[in-house]
């Protein structure tokens, strides 16, 4: 072989050294690319153990294709010395970086997330990395973190094979395998703390985790000690377990705790926390998956983002535009029930000792449900799958599918994909699965990838979203092996149990459900609560509020009993019955032939995922397996957000569970937000921005949802209540002065509220704007009203066939802007109502839009297609009311995308809702073995 070159590439120098071989800086004349190439040396080509570890390392990297993970691009052999070809990365290691600096948190974690980005992709693909440490992680010019050297991984089934060999049963067992030598053995060697140990331990000294230290298997919790060894190692600038000899390096990594209190104190503690968590000798107290840290390392890292220092938000003069969070798609009205906040459990000693697992999904994936099947073996989930890369506007943005992940081996395996919410239920022996399509039922096999086949049509079948409000809502059950049960609601809004043969989709039996005179509204089927009754959501409006709670419904009557007041979701085991109020599980005692609870209940395991004033679900299966979504109370922390288009930061606003409705004054001083109460009802709030204060405005009793306007001065205020009533829905307008000094008064009422939403007070203050359903069109398109504030009376001002919505006044109110799909998107048209004429603004999609005043004295407009997507159009009306549009120029602007609801001052100022420091959707399902067991030893543990 050449010293020029190295088959067809040429060599430009000595890039490295280690244990499995020499890497070059090479050269691909054909591709004109730098390249790392990794060669045996001649000394050791021709040992077969050390020749079949790099050609599995080749194979391992060539299934891996990740941003932080430097790629393989080839294999090959000059003679008789074996060559892979990566990708080059030229930059300095973070073992340098760190040598010349510890690195600060603020900068550490943004490193560390694309390193455990890195690792649990490879995770997800079998792959262990066995071997991480600073030198190998190396920076590109553009500062990304490559993870290199997977020289010592190895697949997971192969680790586990030898896992679950006995020594005596191998030929390595025998002799003393590359992976199981002993502490005796590597004092012999007497190598150098931090370096790798060819033939002894697989991994280095000082990142190996304590059962790599031991000789024994591994499997990915090593990685996480590993990485919990560096994130470490970056903060204070020296390994957690360093010393003088490797012995003692090994002696300290196996016996004593890192150095805790060299760690800098303005490190978070949810940060040291981590730490702890990784660095756990015992793999029973370490983090289960390297996802889980990703997830913390993402929420401090947001957390150092939007509290980054920033300029103050400009403040001028008024005129500008509220924009609710794409409302101009649709209204969605959301119900919330009313909640315990539930005392400390009595215990959490039970929890430690039990085997926790995390069972995770991809990181587009967003767990809706989970339930184990076939013995515990596997999990079934609802996934919402968000794509890679989301378009910016139209259908098809994101997925709902069933999956199932096994629980020893991380496989996940798609059972059936389908758009929309749906209704689904696994059968009693785990081998069906039926879905519910409002009213289309379908039929499969959970163990083919055959789609489902229909099964039956049930007309009137109730279709629910699951959601943070019901998220323990089926659409239908599998009461036996036999029959199905949806439930069904007719044009006269009487709700019945349908019950289908599940072999031949025969409706056995309908019954009508019965009130006994309950004002109460049925939420979506839940489960099947004793042989003769099932669970539904109950909604009730009552003196004391509103409530969402466990209704029972008799399948042979129909009659309806309310269960269990302000729960979600229930199972009954033996005597007890286990219920949830927020985000805690109860235990109580119960009569199982009145179906009653003899007691209220005390909380037995906190912290399930539960939208703010709602109820979590979970599972306890035959085994007394604990399955849950972890989180806890989502949203009661919520954040008010300034962002200028380049960055965004905390207003310092009080976190408070605010709602989705936001409003803001155009000139960015005053604002006004609904806040949801203990009780499940809702309150306008509203304050300043400078002092940063709030103060409740209007109580909104009994109403499903509300939302506030301010006018453009900031003096008067519009409460939007939408309201189901027995006899439909409706909508009230409440008029009020900002600062309280006119009392409150009704303005308006409509009924079929579901799409009557009001959008601008017109600049003068005496008039507003809202869109609403034309009652003489059979397809109910909206059209635009402006709406006289003294009288009520209402004018027509745009009517178009396909729809019309979200109006905006200029800041002169000459011109009106507003939305229409004439061409079937979203685009935004202006309109003169002196003459009636309108024109197409833009043939941008039109997510949402804001009016802004120009330097010039003229005005332009912003069109959000979505949230960092922006189009900035200046409008103008001529003398001779003619329209001067200008061309459509694209704005950068950096958003948050995590933005629940926004609004817009007249100079682009982005002022948003977005969700607290600890909220996070689901990104795993957490399993406790023998939970039920220790619970009920540590009960009469307690009795004794």
């Amino acid at each position: 072989m050449s010293k020029e070159r190295i088959g067809n590439y040429v060599i430009v120098g000595e890039a490295g050294r280690g244990g499995m071989g020499i890497v070059f800086h090479g050269k691909d004349e054909s591709l004109d690319r730098d390249v790392a190439i990794k060669v045996l040396p001649e000394s050791v080509a021709s040992n077969p153990d050390r020749l079949s570890r790099f050609t599995r390392e080749a194979k391992l990297l060539a299934v891996l294709n990740h941003p932080n993970i430097a790629s393989i691009y080839g294999f090959d052999q000059d003679g008789n010395r074996p060559y892979v070809v990566m990708e080059y990365v030229e930059g300095e290691t973070l073992e340098q970086k760190i040598r010349n600096a510890p690195v600060p948190w603020r900068d550490a974690v943004p490193i560390a997330i694309q390193i455990a980005d890195a690792i649990a992709y490879a995770h997800e693909h079998g792959i262990i990395h066995r071997d991480l440490k600073p030198a190998n992680v190396k920076f590109d010019q553009q500062g990304t973190a490559k993870v290199l050297d997977f020289g010592l991984a190895k697949a997971f089934a192969e680790v586990e094979s030898e896992a679950n060999a006995k020594p005596e049963d191998s030929a390595e067992g025998q002799s003393g395998s590359h992976d199981t030598q002993s502490i005796v053995d590597l004092a012999n060697a007497q190598s150098a703390p931090g370096s790798t140990v060819p033939g002894m331990m697989m991994g280095t000294v000082g990142y190996l985790s304590p059962e790599q230290a031991r000789g024994k298997g591994v499997d990915k919790q090593t990685d996480i000690f590993s990485f919990g060894c560096l994130l470490f190692e970056m903060l204070i600038g020296k390994a957690p377990f360093a010393s003088d000899s490797a012995v003692d390096v090994i002696g300290k990594t196996l016996h004593k705790d890192p150095e805790w209190e060299k760690l800098p104190s303005d490190i978070p503690p949810r940060l040291r926390m981590l730490l702890r968590r990784c660095l756990a000798k015992e793999k029973k107290d370490r983090l289960c998956d390297i996802g889980d840290a990703r997830l913390e390392l993402a929420e401090l890292g947001e957390h150092v983002d939007q509290h980054a220092a920033l300029p103050p938000a400009a403040a001028t003069n008024p005129i500008g535009l509220k924009v609710f969070a794409f409302l101009a798609a649709s209204v969605a009205i959301a119900f919330s029930a009313m909640y315990v906040l539930a005392p400390e459990p009595r215990s959490s000693e039970p929890m430690r000792s039990l085997a926790n697992r995390a069972i995770t999904v991809p990181r587009n994936h967003t767990i809706l449900q989970a339930q184990s099947i076939a013995d515990e073996e596997a999990i079934i989930m609802v996934c919402v799958v968000t794509p890679d890369e989301m378009p910016d506007a139209g259908p098809g943005r994101a997925s709902y599918k069933l999956v199932a992940r096994h629980r020893d081996t991380d496989a996940l395996r798609d059972i059936h994909t389908f758009q929309g919410a749906s209704g689904y239920a696994i059968s009693p022996d785990h081998e069906s699965y039926v879905l519910n399509y409002g009213g289309l039922i379908l039929k499969g096999r959970v163990n083919s990838d055959i789609d489902p086949v229909e099964l039956a049509r049930v007309e009137g079948a109730r279709q629910h979203v699951v959601s943070g409000i019901f998220p323990a809502a089926r659409g239908i059950i599998w009461l036996d092996s036999d029959v199905l049960v949806v439930e069904t609601l007719d044009q006269d809004e009487n709700h019945s149990l349908v019950m289908i043969d599940a072999k031949t989709g025969e409706i056995k039996k309908r019954t009508p459900l019965k009130n006994k005179g309950m004002d109460i509204r049925l939420d979506g089927i839940i489960g099947q609560f004793d042989d003769e009754h099932v669970m539904l959501y109950g909604s009730v409006y009552d003196e004391e509020g509103f409530s969402i709670n466990l209704v029972l419904a008799s399948l042979a009557t129909g009659e309806l009993d309310i269960l269990i007041d302000r729960a979600g979701d229930a199972q009954v085991i033996g005597d007890k019955i286990y219920f949830t109020r927020g985000d805690s599980i109860f235990q109580a005692g119960f009569d199982a032939e009145n179906r009653t609870l003899l007691d209220a209940g005390e909380p037995v395991y906190q912290g399930l995922n539960a939208d703010y004033a709602t109820h979590g679900e979970f599972q306890i299966t035959e085994n007394g397996t604990l399955i849950v979504l972890p989180g806890g109370i989502q949203g009661s922390q919520r954040r008010i957000m300034i962002g200028n288009g380049e960055s965004v930061r905390d207003l310092g606003l009080p976190t408070a569970p605010y709602d989705f409705a936001f409003d803001i004054s155009l000139d960015g001083k005053k604002i006004a937000t609904t806040q949801l109460r203990p009780d499940g009802l809702w309150e306008i709030w509203g304050g300043t921005i400078d002092p940063p204060r709030m103060r409740k405005l209007i109580a909104t009793m009994e109403s499903d949802y509300t939302a506030p306007l301010i006018s453009h001065d900031g003096s008067q205020i519009i409460a939007y209540k939408a309201t189901t009533t027995p006899n439909g829905s409706e909508t009230t307008r409440i008029l009020g002065s900002y600062d309280q000094t006119i009392p409150p008064r009704e303005l308006l009422k409509l009924d079929n509220s579901d799409q009557n939403l009001h959008t601008d007070f017109h600049p003068d203050g005496t008039r507003y704007l809202a869109h609403v359903p034309d009652e003489n069109d059979p397809y109910n398109t909206r059209v635009i009203m402006d709406i006289d504030l003294e009288t009520g009376e209402q004018t027509q001002l745009v009517k178009r066939a396909t729809d019309s919505y979200l109006g905006l006044w200029s800041p002169d109110g000459r011109m009106m802007t507003y939305i229409n799909r004439d061409r079937g998107i979203p685009e935004l048209s202006v309109l003169n109502p002196e003459t009636g004429e309108s024109v197409l603004v833009s043939e941008e999609v039109a997510g949402a839009h804001a009016w802004l005043e120009e330097p010039d004295g003229g005005y332009s407009v912003l069109i959000w297609s979505s949230y960092t997507k922006c189009f900035r159009v200046s409008v103008a009306l001529g003398e001779d009311g003619e329209f001067v549009i200008g061309e459509t120029i694209p704005e950068v602007r950096n958003e948050s995308s995590e933005a629940l609801v926004y609004s817009v001052d007249n100079h682009g100022n982005v002022y948003s809702i977005e969700a607290g420091i600890t909220d996070g959707e689901p990104e795993h399902v957490v399993v406790i073995e023998n939970w039920l067991q220790n619970l009920d030893a540590e009960t009469k543990k307690q009795a004794d």
